[in-house]
């Protein structure tokens, strides 16, 4: 089931009809509102709940969360409220559903904005008629604001949802497909084998470099049967305490030569230990560092990749960051959704496995990443102490 389109920031603005006079209204409160006194308000109630503070990870996080709201604030009380204002009111329903929050707490805590600037059009000597005026300029904005929210976290949670179905369908093919393809690859080599053999006496002109590129497609179609067995394979993990230091050198180990890559390693600290089952773990960050690496080389930039492992709070988190060409924004929700991929001779699988490999221990993988700037990957993994 789709939904219908909610229509243009325009179209919203004239059904509320908010317009120049209630633009005005807003900007008034700029001065008297007290920012901080509400964000404090917001966060006291919304970390008072079980749910939402499970979702949220630690001081640091909180601390990104209140800075995010602060500029959120100021956008709404001064504008301009147009499309790029309804990109931005967007883009924060979705990180709702990214980060789990339940979508119960959009209209709840809307409610604690709301009354806080109420507060502030009380705050100063204005005519009734004035005051009037403002409030129903704030609930205008509001309700246009929730509205975007919302339909933002309607679309990006059937989104998730599909890709959900999606994966497990991929999850119930790929061992059936992985199957079929092993059995005819085989014979392919084999007898690839045999004919090189026979060659080396009979020494014929041009046919090596025909084999050669035979025998390359008949390895990037094994490859792809072993990432397909691998993704319908995904299970429990084996947990058990492990060095994170050792970790990050296995991954490494089985991403390969990367002498001509200015790598740099930071674990924090470093005999920091972590639990879960390493050797998917090892496989999940391998993917992330593959990527990197591929990313650097195939459009030639600098080439330096951090791969930073450290204990935040309650969390493991191991980050990947290059500073390659970016993932272009409209990619950035589809990377790992199976079988996607940009890359030419790419199974579009290694981050969908990832994905996969992280989900299955409780964490999360996120993607932070500016085009010209690189990518950022931050796995978050909890952790029993």
């Amino acid at each position: 089931m789709s939904l219908p389109p909610i229509g243009s920031i325009g179209d919203l603005r004239r059904y509320l009809e908010f317009g120049a006079e209630d633009e005005e209204a807003i900007r008034s409160l700029a001065g008297r509102l007290d920012v901080a006194a509400m964000i404090d308000d917001f966060y006291r109630r919304l970390l008072a709940d079980p749910a939402s503070r499970a979702v949220l990870r630690g001081e640091e996080q909180v601390a990104a969360l209140k800075a995010s709201l602060a500029a959120w604030v100021e956008r709404v009380t001064t504008g301009p409220w147009d499309e790029s204002y309804a990109s931005s009111s967007e883009a924060i329903g979705r990180r709702h559903v990214d980060v789990g929050l339940p979508q119960r707490f959009m209209p709840l805590a809307m409610n604690v904005v709301r009354s806080h600037f109420r507060t502030a059009a009380f705050s100063s000597p204005r005519e009734p008629d004035d005051r009037a005026r403002v409030l129903a300029a704030i609930d205008k904005v509001l309700d246009l604001e929730l509205t975007l929210m919302l339909d933002s976290y309607q679309r990006s949670q059937l989104a998730a949802s599909r890709g959900v179905e999606r994966l497990r369908a991929v999850g119930q093919l790929a061992g059936g497909i992985s199957h079929e393809l092993k059995n005819p690859l085989g014979v392919i080599r084999t007898n690839l084998m045999l004919v090189r053999r026979r060659l080396e006496k009979s020494k014929a002109e041009g046919v090596e470099g025909l084999l050669d590129r035979i025998d390359r497609g008949a390895r990037m179609a094994g490859e792809f049967a072993n990432r397909l067995l691998e993704f319908s394979r995904v299970k429990t993990p084996r947990a058990r305490r492990f060095p994170v230091r050792a970790l990050v050198d296995d991954a490494l180990a089985r991403v390969g030569d990367v002498a001509d890559l200015d790598f740099r390693i930071e674990v924090e600290p470093p005999d920091a230990e972590g639990r879960g089952d390493p050797n998917d773990l090892a496989r999940a960050l391998a993917d992330l560092i593959a990527n990197a690496v591929t990313a650097c080389r195939e459009h030639g930039v600098d080439g330096k990749i951090v791969v930073r492992a450290h204990r935040r709070d309650d969390d493991l988190v191991l980050e990947v960051r290059d500073q390659g060409p970016g993932i272009p924004l409209e990619d950035q929700q589809r990377v790992f959704e199976p079988l996607f991929t940009t890359r030419r001779h790419a199974t579009g699988l290694g981050l969908a496995l990832c994905r996969e490999l992280v989900t299955a221990h409780g964490g999360s993988i996120e993607l932070e990443s500016e085009p010209g700037l690189g990518a950022r990957f931050l796995i978050r993994l909890p952790q029993e102490d």
